[in-house]
């Protein structure tokens, strides 16, 4: 079975709130894979406002989670960049150090 990919918590959900008579229920934001609630809301909330309190919070999560990977991504290119610099420093003098080993290996050999 293929593996599902990460789904981000408000950008798969839905608002509901059941009505029984004239009582309303809290408006309950639900999951849409799994129906597990992540927030209540009050039932005094109108259906206009509380569907806009949703496309906001969709609007600024996908925002957020989008400049964390950026976020991540940058730091991740200065981590590798001070690795790369480190590890062409360390090339470097290995280089140097094999210059001075074959010069010493040359000076020790008889010449034919």
């Amino acid at each position: 079975m293929a593996e599902q990919p990460e789904l981000i918590d408000l950008q798969t959900s839905h608002v509901t709130q059941n009505t029984n008579g004239a009582v309303k229920s809290d408006w309950t934001v639900r999951k849409n894979v799994t129906g597990e609630a992540i927030h209540s809301f009050p039932p005094v909330i109108n259906d206009a406002l509380m569907f806009n309190i949703l496309n906001f919070a969709k609007k600024y999560e996908l925002l957020a989670f989008n400049a964390g990977i950026n976020f991540q991504k940058e730091k991740q290119n200065e981590y590798l960049k001070a690795q790369i610099d480190e590890l062409a420093g360390v090339n470097n003098e290995l280089g140097i150090e094999n210059v001075r080993l074959a010069t010493i290996l040359e000076n020790l050999l008889p010449e034919e």
